[in-house]
């Protein structure tokens, strides 16, 4: 049962980071014009679109990262003891 619940949160905070990435990609278009510039000079055989899509999942991305450690900061067991506390994010997703 506890295994089903920690699956229902993770798939929740995906969906609510895809929701704010998306959101991120419209209404705070921080650097997206030289992202858009930079895919678009390493990858000069995408299209328009495909340029588009991999600039949005960059956006996705970064919400779903900084999602997670918010989660990870907020966990009760981390801290209590005296023992250092080291955080390794592994990312690894395909944009194409």
């Amino acid at each position: 049962m506890l295994k089903i619940l920690i699956f229902a949160v993770r798939l929740l905070r995906r969906i609510l980071a895809q929701f704010l990435g998306c959101v991120a990609y419209y209404l705070i278009p921080i650097r997206k014009k030289d992202m858009l510039k930079n895919i678009a000079l390493s990858f000069p055989e995408k299209s328009k679109k495909e340029v588009d899509f991999i600039t949005k999942n960059v956006y996705k991305t970064f919400i779903e990262v900084r999602i997670d450690m918010f989660f990870i900061s907020n966990m009760p067991d981390v801290g209590d003891e005296e023992k250092d506390i080291y955080i390794i994010n592994f990312y690894n997703k395909r944009l194409e």
